[in-house]
């Protein structure tokens, strides 16, 4: 007796381990069809933890991971947007989600409408956006450096939201200091 229950529940061990094999080898090919929609990837930095894989299209999760973003481009630099064009003035812009633009499309980020602007008012620069969600001033001061080792930039912005919780605005004692 105990000889066939032990035959009965090892047979269901082993189809329950192919029916599980193959439910991940379908969901594998399914999330590498072109046809899907791919999420950003990182890959890992010695410095920072973690930065985006340059040259992909994909969307990241928003809204505590309940909120696909619009597709968003990752040139060959590892930042936001087009390729950057050697021969242009350049403007590079830093900061967290919000300056990074996680919400919108690429023609929507405010560097692109400010590039656009400049432009349209006869200016030849190139705003590049090297912020990155996540990423505080430290983070920011790194990617400004690496940035500066490649080209060089006529403006940096520094975007920051007060209202974020990790900034804490410097006492005014310690502002009579600087």
């Amino acid at each position: 007796m105990l000889v066939d229950v032990l035959r009965w529940s090892g047979s269901k061990v082993v189809f329950l381990v192919a029916v599980g094999f193959c439910v991940v080898c379908i969901g594998e090919i399914f999330f590498r069809l072109p046809v899907v929609r791919q999420r950003l990837e990182y890959e890992p930095d010695p410095v920072l933890h973690g930065q985006f894989v340059p040259s992909q299209r994909g969307y990241m999760w928003l809204a505590n991971q309940s909120l696909m973003s619009p597709e968003i481009s990752i040139n060959g630099e590892g930042l936001r947007g087009r390729e950057p064009v050697c021969d242009q003035r350049v403007i590079i812009a830093l900061g967290s989600s919000q300056a990074f633009g996680s919400g919108v499309r690429d023609d929507e980020v405010w560097t692109s409408i400010l590039e656009s602007r400049l432009v349209a008012k006869g200016h030849d620069y190139q705003v590049v956006n090297a912020a990155h969600p996540g990423y505080g001033a430290w983070h920011n001061s790194v990617v400004l450096r690496r940035f500066f080792r490649r080209r060089t930039a006529d403006v940096v912005i520094y975007r920051v939201s007060i209202g974020d919780r990790q900034f804490r605005m410097r006492s005014p004692e310690r502002q009579a200091e600087d």
